[in-house]
């Protein structure tokens, strides 16, 4: 797969909704900190689950690069089992395949575990006045949205969701390199494409000349980033003041703005 990011597909701002939470958007408004999700915590259950393929093991050809691979990863991850073991387990492996597809399934599970337990995700959205956004994520047009400009280093590198029909299978011996590792955090459902989705993806475990890096899935963002607070059209007097407090006492004084419910025709916009 290729990786394109926000600054590529010629974004200007991306859009996160939330409901109101006074000490969650104290932290975004005040001290310029955002919050990272574990995947565990979203509302898709198939999100961030990578399932690798082990019905292809039929082909005689794939079952020996599935063996080999073994054999590979075996030697370099585990140099504490004897080499003869290793290949004892990998004959096993040719005659029965069943065993292998076992394993295949195993490390899926393994695999579920791990991306849940080291990655963290901030998702936003190019769109502003998504209907169903606003219904979805901010409790009912009560909430609010957070604008954030893409032009800085930091949220330039959202990468966009790939929406499928189909659930992904990814092989095994085909699953090396960045792009291939955080794949399964940037494929969903088609049902979910309204969305239009980009993520920041951080890595708890990382290098951050290499990648994002959250502590307990916190992150400071670049000053002035933070460029507008959207309210919801139904959002409260009460939440517009606490909010407004925020703002006031904020270095990056993002400019406040309201969604408008058209009176006469299905669209919201943003004054």
């Amino acid at each position: 797969m290729t990786l394109r990011n926000a600054a590529a597909h010629g974004h200007q701002h991306l859009y996160h909704y939330q409901s109101f939470n006074a000490d969650y958007l104290r932290e975004v408004i005040v001290d310029g900190v955002i919050h990272f999700s574990k995947p565990s915590d979203f509302n898709d259950p198939w999100d961030c689950r990578p399932w690798f393929d082990s019905e292809c093991l039929g082909d005689p050809e794939i079952l020996e690069q599935h063996v080999q691979w073994y054999i590979g990863v075996s030697r370099k991850h585990r140099p504490d089992i004897p080499a003869d073991q290793v290949h004892q387990t990998a004959d096993a492996y040719r005659r029965d395949p069943s065993a292998l597809a076992s394993k295949v399934r195993e490390f899926s599970q393994a695999l579920a575990r791990a991306v849940d337990g080291r990655y963290r995700v901030y998702c936003l959205s190019p769109k502003s006045n998504s209907e169903l956004m606003w219904a979805h994520y901010t409790a009912k047009h009560q909430g609010v949205c957070l604008e954030f400009a893409v032009r800085n280093e930091f949220f330039c590198t959202a990468l966009p969701i790939t929406y499928a029909e189909s659930y992904p299978r990814f092989s095994m011996i085909g699953f090396s390199g960045t792009e291939e590792h955080i794949a399964p955090l940037l494929t969903k459902s088609a049902v979910w494409s309204y969305e239009q989705e980009f993520r920041l993806i951080s890595d708890e475990e990382g290098d951050p000349r290499d990648t994002i890096v959250t502590v307990g899935g916190k992150k400071t963002i670049p000053p002035g980033s933070l460029t507008a607070v959207i309210f919801g059209c139904l959002a409260p007097d009460s939440i517009k003041e606490s909010i407004a407090q925020m703002v006031r006492a904020s270095a990056h004084r993002p400019t406040l703005k309201t969604v408008a419910r058209m009176e006469n025709r299905y669209e919201l916009i943003i004054a």
